[in-house]
């Protein structure tokens, strides 16, 4: 397999805290994450992971998971469903070294955590997604008439910083940022260096 072109550097109209952050980490980096042709390099099997811990979550916080067993059931065959779909999509290197999406490096422990944490967020979510409109899905309902925003793509004013949040509530205007991994061992407020390098350098302190 030949080696990529590197990337053409070009303006950028807006920036995610997911990339300033990986700029102050590495420009090289945060150059080919932001500006390499799709597949030009394998992602991180992490990443996949992560994205299916998002995926379940969002299932969860829409109301469509069930409780108990079943809900247990459905939130590992979501997770399953996901993880199959992006493995597919993948490098090439990717798909010749994990040839299955359990073979990913843990894959079980990403699968329970997501879970039981889905199960965990139930009891603050509705059965069903509030919505004025049942004849429309919930991802149709324009956001400003939900009691729940699930990722859900948001800018500032000007446009020039867009990011995605996983979950708000307007009942306690909080926002939650599901993390997949470990969390730091000595955490301020449980957020990472990453996390608090994002807030205090993009929206201040």
């Amino acid at each position: 397999m030949d080696l990529p072109l590197p990337p053409a550097l070009r303006s950028l109209e807006a920036i995610s805290p997911t990339f300033y952050n990986a700029a102050l980490l590495c420009k090289a980096r945060a150059a080919w994450q932001q500006f390499s042709p799709w597949q030009s390099v394998p992602a991180p099997t992490g990443s996949i992971l992560g994205s299916c811990f998002h995926r379940v979550m969002e299932v969860a916080n829409q109301g469509r998971l069930p409780t108990g067993e079943e809900g247990a059931r459905h939130a590992k065959s979501t997770f399953d469903q996901e993880a199959t779909r992006l493995l597919a999509e993948a490098h090439p290197l990717t798909r010749a070294k994990f040839a299955t999406p359990d073979k990913l490096p843990f894959f079980f422990e990403r699968r329970a955590r997501a879970t039981t944490i889905a199960l965990q967020a139930l009891p603050s979510v509705p059965t069903h997604p509030a919505n004025p409109h049942p004849a429309r899905a919930f991802e149709q309902v324009p956001s400003t008439e939900r009691s729940r925003l699930v990722e859900q793509a948001l800018s500032t004013r000007d446009g020039l910083i867009k990011g995605r949040i996983d979950f708000w509530s307007k009942s306690t205007s909080a926002v939650t940022d599901y993390k997949s991994g470990y969390e730091p061992k000595s955490p301020p407020q449980g957020m990472a260096d990453g996390e608090i390098r994002a807030h205090s350098r993009v929206f201040g302190d």
